[in-house]
């Protein structure tokens, strides 16, 4: 249930604010928008959503996954409270599936709480997670998604560069330190 409040926390927050800070670098000015990226994107939160669920019904190591979603949340939260940021989105003009699919995301979320990219951050926790409790050769497949979804973000342009870094690295420390504190205290 925790999760699913932190997590949902976003949705308050990810309004207009005064001063809200762009991280553009001139890097991001050289990555394409490629709106074929929007279905990977859209398509991660329900996928994310059936694998905490998967794991809250079926794995003993869900609370170690929890305690690292819901400090990757309460961490982001705080960060787009004192921090605030927007990613001004460019013109999307194609009237291929991609570009309707585009202009759908960009029409249901605002461009505010970019940083860090709780889709960069969960994705990299579910991958922690996954990598722990799956076997070998699906470890690929896992941080393969997992990169899919950070990309995602950048070519889609709901993001920039610092935003997919902080929400990676935040991922992977908040999981990192929820499964060896969990392990430590059992």
């Amino acid at each position: 249930m925790l999760v699913v409040v932190t997590g949902s926390a976003y949705l308050v927050l990810n309004t207009p604010t005064a001063g809200a800070h762009v991280l553009r670098t001139r890097l991001d000015e050289h990555i394409p928008l490629v709106p074929a990226f929007a279905v990977p994107y859209v398509v991660f939160l329900p996928i994310a959503s059936v694998v905490v669920l998967l794991a809250f019904l079926c794995d003993r190591r869900f609370d170690q996954l929890a305690l690292a979603l819901i400090t990757v949340y309460t961490i982001s939260d705080a960060i787009f409270a004192a921090f605030p940021t927007r990613v001004p989105r460019p013109a999307v003009s194609g009237d291929d599936a991609f570009s309707r699919l585009l202009r759908y995301v960009y029409a249901r979320d605002e461009p505010y709480a970019g940083f860090p990219s709780e889709h960069a951050s969960t994705a990299t926790a579910l991958a922690v997670y996954l990598v722990v409790v799956t076997t070998g050769r699906w470890r690929g497949a896992v941080v393969a998604a997992a990169a899919l979804v950070v990309a995602s973000t950048l070519l889609i342009r709901q993001h920039f560069l610092a935003d997919a870094l902080g929400g990676v690295l935040l991922g992977l420390t908040a999981a990192v330190v929820a499964f060896r504190f969990v392990r430590e205290a059992q």
